[in-house]
């Protein structure tokens, strides 16, 4: 079995946006998601790269929610708690599995716009993820 692939988050609104322009798409409504394999080409600064360096079994991730798609915060939050949750039991299956992770960093964008919290749920949301996440791996 292969050493636990650790999960962070991005941190910084440049990193972030950068991240989100040079990673590669993939569309599954109502997620978007910009994954990248390789960092080195992608204009991330040194203090970055030193940090993936130094981590080589770290995959990042990111998840947002436009403002303008879901007006109230609780909405927001509520998708991206359960677009975390379900980043990491993904992981957690394929490193069961004894699959190689190839994925350097995602960044999944929520964009279907939600009424309450009550009308999503993770058996909604897993799905979406785990086959965004598969996908991406495969490539």
């Amino acid at each position: 079995m292969q050493d636990k692939v650790k999960i962070k988050p991005i941190k910084g609104f440049n990193c972030f946006s950068i991240l989100y322009l040079a990673g590669e798409k993939i569309r599954l409504f109502p997620v978007l998601a910009s994954v990248c394999y390789d960092l080195q080409g992608s204009g991330l600064n040194e203090l970055w790269l030193d940090r993936l360096d130094k981590e080589p079994r770290t995959m990042f991730f990111g998840v947002t929610v436009s403002k303008k798609t879901i007006k109230k915060a609780v909405n927001r939050n509520r998708i991206k708690r359960l677009m975390r949750e379900s980043i990491r039991m993904v992981i957690d299956e394929l490193i069961k599995k004894d699959e190689d992770i190839r994925i350097k960093t995602i960044v999944l964008s929520w964009k279907t716009p939600i009424a309450r919290p009550a009308d999503i749920a993770l058996k909604d949301v897993l799905p979406l993820i785990r086959e965004i996440i598969t996908k991406a791996n495969n490539k």
